[in-house]
């Protein structure tokens, strides 16, 4: 299940990164390896992605889905560990978005702005 969730880590940063490599002259970004290998334009390499990336989301939602019991404590520990992994995924996704480095606009904007814990 790490696996899964590092892979769903990877392909968020590569729909973040892709701009910037884009603009920067860097090929390298699995968005056009996709483009390259299935020759296809711009925008189905990313709904390509955007596929690859909810079949992991899928994937991790059914091998959660089937874990067996492992007794109380054990569970418990598990639902914790799990909960951590989501939340790293979470967290990523809201690190990339919020990062002065990678949207400068909307980190302005953020930055400004009072966030509560719900």
């Amino acid at each position: 299940m790490y696996g899964i969730n590092d892979d769903q880590g990877d392909h968020l940063n590569i729909f973040v990164c892709f701009q910037k490599e884009q603009s920067d002259g860097d090929y390298q970004n699995l968005v056009f390896c996709i483009m390259h290998e299935r020759d296809v334009g711009l925008q189905e390499a990313i709904n390509i992605l955007t596929e690859m990336l909810n079949q992991r989301v899928n994937d991790y939602i059914k091998l959660k889905s089937e874990l067996p019991s492992f007794g109380t404590d054990v569970d418990a520990e598990l639902q914790r560990y799990l909960h951590a992994l989501e939340n790293f995924v979470q967290g990523t996704v809201l690190w990339y978005y919020l990062s002065p480095s990678k949207y400068r606009y909307i980190a302005f904007l953020a930055a400004n702005l009072t966030w509560s814990i719900v």
